[in-house]
């Protein structure tokens, strides 16, 4: 099996801060009524769900 080239291994770790900055972003404003920077932790036309 061929192994990620340092490059790709450094897009993926970024990637996923990325992606746990955006979470944890959007959980802080729904936790603060931040109705505005809620809307921005998603993709305009997103469909949503909440429990």
């Amino acid at each position: 099996m061929p192994r990620d080239s340092e490059e790709q291994r450094t897009k993926g770790l970024l990637d996923r801060a990325e992606i746990f900055y955006l979470v944890r972003f959007e959980s802080l404003c729904r936790d603060n009524r931040d109705w505005e920077g809620l809307t921005r932790s998603y993709v305009p036309g997103s469909p949503v769900r909440t429990t």
